[in-house]
């Protein structure tokens, strides 16, 4: 599959396709759906996010102690490439 993506430029998005053939670009400044504990990692992406007054003091989703979870998956990872896939 590889081959086919590179021989194709299946690797490129249909995002990338038009920003190289010269589309204008027009970024997020305004975010709706993130709580601004996690739409902070976007700001690495997107410089001048800001966050819709309605995402502030949204109550906390009940029976979870933290905003944010992190989850590796690098075991269930190495067990796909193990089996096969």
């Amino acid at each position: 599959m590889y081959e086919l993506a590179k021989d194709y430029n299946l690797d490129v998005s249909l995002f990338e396709r038009l920003i190289n053939n010269g589309f204008p670009v027009v970024t997020l400044d305004t975010q709706h759906r993130m709580r601004p504990e996690v739409s902070v990692f976007m700001k690495y992406i997107y410089d001048k996010l800001e966050n819709h007054s309605s995402v502030h003091n949204r109550v906390p989703i009940r029976g979870n102690e933290s905003i944010l979870h992190f989850i590796s998956t690098a075991a269930n990872e190495s067990l796909m490439y193990n089996c096969g896939y």
